[in-house]
């Protein structure tokens, strides 16, 4: 059943824990990014999370256990390298900034509600959020890191690098912060593209990735022109 339809450009969709709504990001090229929020059930045009008139760019969404937030990152409509996390309450549309979240993006909020992972700006960190004790500490750092995810048993995060010359599906242990290499990407075919590198877990725990089986070809036009 499809739920957007053009000019929406949905990507990165989150569904509400009761599985009754999902949250996505759409990445249109003629307005800042935007969160909308959707009925699983159809019928209905998806719904601004972003209040009417702002410019911002607001992306990366990811609900709290309750669902009575969302949990996002906001990029100023001054200076798209000005990036910081806020949780919008959707009873009240408070905003809330996540301290010392400057620089971050790529939020995941942890199953239970307890962390927030996110990337630094650059994808040279990933960051760990505790919100019971309200401070930040690294999970991983030194190579070009992409797509956070977490496990269903709020035991893992997990994460896509760059080292080697190949992509590996890393993950790291919240208790005893030990890091695996879960698997060698380097004859997965993916396109170079800002999502194509998209990780997910299926309850189980098997990682799902993005296949791209299509063909990128270069191509030469010589143009010549009839002389009048």
């Amino acid at each position: 059943m499809r739920l957007t339809f053009p000019p929406v450009r949905a990507y990165e969709p989150r569904w509400l824990p009761d599985g009754s709504r999902i949250a996505f990001m759409d990445v249109r090229p003629d307005h800042p990014r935007r969160i909308r929020l959707i009925s699983a059930a159809g019928g209905e045009s998806p719904k601004p999370l972003q209040a009417p008139g702002s410019d911002d760019s607001y992306g990366d969404p990811t609900w709290t256990p309750d669902g009575k937030s969302i949990v996002f990152v906001r990029s100023a409509a001054a200076d798209k390298r000005t990036h910081a996390i806020y949780s919008k309450n959707l009873d009240t549309g408070n905003l809330t900034l996540i301290p010392d979240s400057g620089q971050a993006y790529s939020p995941r909020l942890s199953p239970d509600g307890r962390f927030i992972s996110a990337l630094q700006v650059g994808g040279k960190a990933l960051m760990l959020f505790d919100l019971k004790e309200d401070k930040w500490s690294t999970l991983a750092e030194g190579e070009p890191l992409s797509f956070n995810e977490w496990s269903r048993d709020n035991r893992y995060a997990y994460w896509r690098a760059i080292h080697g010359g190949s992509g590996h599906l890393m993950r790291r242990r919240i208790d005893d912060r030990v890091v695996e290499d879960v698997l060698d990407l380097k004859d997965f075919p993916a396109l170079v593209d800002d999502f194509a590198n998209w990780i997910g877990l299926a309850p189980d725990g098997a990682v799902l990735l993005m296949r791209d089986r299509s063909i990128q070809e270069i191509y030469a036009l010589d143009l010549g022109f009839a002389k009048r």
